[in-house]
C-alpha cells in the first residue's frame, strides 16, 4: 500500500519547499491551500497522515481538524505550526485531535521521521481495526450458526415428539386409520406442505390430514408409485412408496403447489419410517384376520 500525506498550509511557499524535501519519500505527499480544499481531498482519497497549520485565514486549525476527523477517522492527525500558535496547538491537543506537534522551522529528519512513525501508527490502526471487523464477522456468523442449531434443535424435539405420540397410539391399540391421520398431519408439518395423502391397499382406504380429494396428477403419481414401486418427484405432487424389505405397504402423496426437488427416500425421515412401522402392525393384524377366516371357513 502507498501512503498519502496530506499537508494543510495556506502558504504555497511553504507546501512547495515540504515537496520539495520529500521528493524521494517512499509515498505520496499532496498539499491543500486550506480546510476547504482539504477536506474535499480526504472525501475523495485515501489519506493515511495529516499535517496541518493552526493559523489560517479561511479556517482556522482547530476548526479544520474537528471536520476533518469526522471525515476521515482512520487518518493520523499532527499539526505543523509556530511557537506562537501554541495555546491553539495544546486545545488541539488536550481535544485530542494530534497525535503530534511539530514546530515550524522544522528539521527535515525530524518531519521525515514523525511521518514515518504516523504512518506505522496508521498501520496499526488499521489491523486493529481489521482484526476487529473479522471478530465482529466471526461473532456474527457464530450467532446465526446458533440460531440454525437451536431452531434445528426445536424442530428434530417436535418431530421427536410427534413420532412418540404416533407409537404410542400403536401400544394403546388406536384404530389404524386415527394413527395414519395423525402421521399425515406431522409429515404436513415437517414438510410445510398443505395436502399429504396415505394410501393403503390392503386396507382399502386413503387417510389425509385435509379434506382435498386427488387430483388427476396426483391419482396418476399414485399409478406410477403403486407399478415401480420407487419414489415420483414432479411438479404437481411426490408419491413414495412405502416398503419393508419387499413387502409394499402403501404410499405417501404429498400434493403441493411448488415442486419440491429433494428426495424423501434418502433422508431420514421419521414420519416416514415411524409410518412403515404403523403399517407392518396393521399388515399383520391383517394376515391375522384372514388366516383366521379361513380356519373358521374350513372347519
Amino acid at each position: 500500500m502507498i501512503h498519502k500525506i496530506l499537508f494543510v498550509d495556506d502558504e504555497e511557499a511553504l507546501l512547495s519547499s515540504i515537496m520539495r524535501s520529500l521528493r524521494n519519500a517512499p509515498y505520496t505527499v499532496e498539499t491543500a491551500v486550506n480546510g476547504e480544499q482539504a477536506l474535499k481531498k480526504l472525501m475523495t482519497d485515501q489519506i493515511s497522515v495529516v499535517i496541518s497549520d493552526m493559523r489560517m485565514l479561511d479556517m482556522d486549525g482547530n476548526e479544520f481538524l474537528e471536520k476533518a476527523q469526522k471525515v476521515c477517522p482512520d487518518a493520523v492527525y499532527m499539526v505543523l505550526s509556530a511557537y506562537s500558535d501554541i495555546d491553539s496547538v495544546m486545545k488541539a491537543v488536550n481535544e485530542q485531535h494530534v497525535w503530534r506537534y511539530i514546530t515550524k522551522p522544522w528539521q527535515k529528519e525530524d518531519l521525515k521521521l514523525a511521518i514515518k512513525n504516523a504512518i506505522e501508527i496508521f498501520e496499526h490502526r488499521k489491523i486493529k481495526k481489521d482484526l476487529v471487523i473479522q471478530l465482529e464477522n466471526k461473532n456474527r456468523k457464530l450467532n446465526e450458526l446458533n440460531s440454525i442449531l437451536e431452531q434445528r434443535v426445536r424442530e428434530r424435539t417436535k418431530q421427536l415428539k410427534s413420532k412418540n405420540e404416533i407409537l404410542q397410539m400403536l401400544v394403546e391399540d388406536v384404530d389404524i386409520n386415527n394413527i395414519l391421520k395423525k402421521a399425515c398431519m406431522a409429515i404436513s408439518e415437517q414438510h410445510q406442505v398443505s395436502s399429504v395423502y396415505i394410501n393403503v391397499p390392503f386396507l382399502n382406504s386413503t387417510i389425509s390430514n385435509s379434506s382435498r380429494k386427488f387430483t388427476k396428477n396426483l391419482t396418476k403419481i399414485l399409478e406410477e408409485c403403486n407399478r415401480d414401486r420407487k419414489e415420483i418427484i414432479k411438479k404437481t405432487g411426490i408419491g413414495i412408496p412405502l416398503l419393508k424389505n419387499d413387502l409394499f405397504l402403501g404410499t405417501i402423496l404429498i400434493g403441493s403447489k411448488k415442486c419440491l426437488n429433494e428426495s424423501f427416500a434418502d433422508k431420514d425421515d421419521s414420519f416416514i419410517s415411524t409410518t412403515i412401522i404403523c403399517l407392518m402392525h396393521a399388515w399383520n393384524l391383517h394376515k391375522m384376520d384372514e388366516l383366521l377366516n379361513e380356519l373358521n371357513y374350513n372347519q
